[in-house]
């Protein structure tokens, strides 16, 4: 299998939480917000490195 192939495109919230440097409170107000765009699967969410890089980027943030 090409490496591309396995490389991750979504993470958990605590690794989310660890990329952009915001608690568990925040984070999680900001998913159900829609500020930051992720999927709920069954209990867990995840979070696509495209959804981060937009919010650090300010893509998704008010101004």
């Amino acid at each position: 299998m090409e490496q591309a192939a396995l490389e991750r495109k979504a993470v958990s919230v605590r690794e989310a939480m660890r990329i952009t440097g915001l608690g568990r409170n925040s984070f999680y107000s900001l998913l159900q917000s829609g500020k930051i765009r992720g999927c709920r699967v069954g209990v867990k969410w995840i979070v696509s490195l495209k959804a981060i890089d937009e919010f650090l980027q300010g893509e998704r943030c008010q101004q």
